[in-house]
């Protein structure tokens, strides 16, 4: 396998990479479990409900959540959602029949429309007040499904979906009705829900096979690395979870379909998604496949099961934090480094189910340590332009989510203070360097190897994204393929390297401002010459890039800077001065002293 290494001028480092890197310690090991019990857990009694966000112990402290300001937002936001404040049935239903792609001249309905989780969304609401106006306004939302009414989306519905993975999220949104309303509903209805999952086998559009539970547990076939396959298991696990142990419920074969959507889980997590967020196919397929699929299971085998996927590996919890990871504000609303698949740079251009809730349900989908960023990200990165959707919620079974998670009465506290400055996706070969959280002026560099996991639609290895001070370039040298075999990542920058036979090659980002730029950026390897230097200025941001060789190898160099000249570089023996600072790459090491 090699590792080309290019330069616009054509010259190419080939490497072989080193078949045991020393990576372990940036790697989880083999023998880890994937979950952990958790601790005093008591499983659901038969009929014990709600069970799967929350369990009825916690109703109390839901209640009081609801009068703080945070919680009376977010149920604001719901009523919203919900149409006509809550109180009544949407006056907007979808009148086309289903499809598995929109018309060209569709035209989304307004926001309040009927929606396949608006039974939550009462749900929610009769948890809070009592009320079984609420549980009934929630049954006839389970009873328009179940005669065929589909989303406000087409393309979602329980009877003939667009295609399988819609279903999945359709089963979301009937699972939390259910949890949420079996102590307003009478035994009967109950008793007709249960049946309605257990005989559920509506063919989909797309493929004509039956979408039973069996089939759903096992992606109708898709691999992981497609954005369908997670999207099939959320909805699939969270239905069982449901109704296990319930009267009417058939056990023994809910507890093996269960089994099948958590042996598929660890696949999507480590052969769709790599083990710190990064998808085969891109961020926008990534979407569906966590917050229509993977992210709102995994709270609900915490509580309805007793089991912990997010403490003992970091797989799970990085479904959220690498969107975190890599937002940057802007006038437009919070854009990201995008890399071609599709969608765009602009996170929330598209106001879907599946391009949304990203921190709403991520709240409920990592561990508590972790949501006082996500909630400082919202508040500065989010809310500020043109992004109006309080709270990121664009769905109902989002606004349940974001209350039951949102960390309401915590802090805030600036992302530099609780996530790290650079991350590593061994799996997905994805690297990611990050100066601070600030401003549109925050400074990303990011690297897709590309040698992990593929989909339908193949990235391969990507260029080196610089999307920093308000602008957007790329690294002028290609560098894809092969296994890291060195990691660091620290608050001013940090650096990789892939071993190879021919020599290793590493990059590096340097944020601390002593060469006299604000983002230094290094690669170096076997030499193969030297490089022109050339500088512009574009978009008020100041850059320079240049070739040099030094002690028997190659570096090349790129800067950026706002509102000040940037400094030369000089070769002075086996190393570069730029400014005050050293650059040097040896033993395995890339050093900005």
């Amino acid at each position: 396998m090699k590792l080309p290494f290019h330069s616009p001028a054509g010259i190419v480092f080939a490497m072989i990479p080193a078949m045991c890197a020393p990576l372990e310690a940036q790697e989880v090991s083999p023998d880890t479990p994937w979950f952990v019990p958790v601790p005093g857990f008591k499983a659901p009694a038969s009929g014990e409900h709600p069970r799967l966000m929350f369990r009825k112990a916690d109703v109390p402290a839901l209640r009081a959540r609801a009068t703080t300001p945070e919680g009376q937002a977010i149920i604001a936001r719901l009523r919203t959602v919900l149409g006509q404040n809550g109180e009544a049935f949407p006056v907007d239903l979808q009148t086309l029949a289903t499809v598995n792609i929109l018309p060209g001249n569709y035209q989304p309905l307004p926001e309040g429309s009927f929606t396949m989780s608006h039974g939550a969304g009462y749900g929610l609401l009769y948890q809070l007040t009592g009320d079984k106006n609420y549980a009934a306004l929630a049954r006839q939302s389970l009873e328009k499904l179940f005669a065929g009414q589909p989303d406000k989306d087409p393309r979602y519905a329980w009877v003939n979906p667009g295609t399988g993975f819609r279903l999945g999220a359709v089963f979301q949104g009937v699972a939390l009705a259910y949890d949420l309303c079996y102590d307003g509903w009478d035994e009967e209805f109950r008793a007709r829900v249960v049946r309605e999952i257990l005989d559920c086998k509506s063919p989909c559009l797309q493929h004509k096979k039956p979408l039973t539970l069996e089939n759903m547990a096992t992606a109708n076939g898709y691999p992981p690395g497609s954005n369908h396959f997670g999207a099939y298991l959320g909805g699939t696990g969270m239905i069982v979870l449901a109704i296990l142990g319930d009267p009417g419920a058939d056990d023994a074969r809910l507890q093996k379909v269960l089994a099948k959507v958590e042996d598929n889980l660890k696949v999507v997590l480590t052969r769709g998604f790599g083990d710190h967020g990064w998808f085969a196919e891109g961020t926008h397929p990534g979407r569906i496949t966590s917050n229509t699929g993977i992210v709102p299971l995994l709270p609900c085998l915490l509580h309805a099961a007793g089991r912990d996927y997010l403490s003992p590996r970091p797989n799970g919890t990085w479904l959220t934090l690498r969107v975190a990871m890599e937002l940057i504000p802007t006038a437009k609303g919070p854009v990201i480094p995008w890399r071609g698949d599709y969608g765009g740079a602009l996170l929330y251009e598209r106001p879907m189910t599946s391009h949304a809730g990203d921190f709403a349900q991520g709240m409920a989908a990592v561990p508590a340590q972790y949501r006082p960023a996500l909630a400082w990200i919202h508040n500065h990165f989010l809310e500020p332009g043109s992004v109006k959707k309080e709270y990121n919620i664009e769905s109902p079974i989002q606004a349940v989510m974001a209350f039951t998670a949102w960390p309401i009465g915590v802090p805030e506290k600036n992302p530099r203070e609780v996530l790290p400055h650079g991350f590593l996706d061994s799996i997905a070969r994805y690297v990611l360097f990050r100066n601070h959280w600030q401003d549109s002026d925050d400074i990303v560099v990011t690297a897709l190897l590309g040698s992990g996991p593929q989909g339908y639609k193949r990235l391969g290895g990507g260029p080196i994204m610089v999307w920093g001070l308000g602008a957007r370039r790329e690294f002028p040298v290609k560098f894809t393929g092969g296994k890291v075999g060195t990691f660091e990542t620290k608050a001013d920058g940090g650096y990789f390297m892939v071993p190879g036979a021919k020599g290793d090659v590493a990059f590096g980002v340097d944020y601390s401002g002593k060469s006299g730029a604000a983002a230094l950026l290094v690669m170096a390897g076997p030499a193969v010459g030297v490089l022109p230097e050339k500088k512009d200025a574009k978009d008020g941001v100041n850059w320079f890039q240049g070739g040099y060789e030094a002690g028997g190898l190659s570096y090349y160099v790129q800067m950026l800077a706002k509102g000040s000249e940037l400094p030369t570089v000089a070769v002075e023996g086996d190393a570069l001065k730029i400014g005050k600072a050293t650059v040097r790459f040896a033993g395995g090491k890339l050093t900005f002293e």
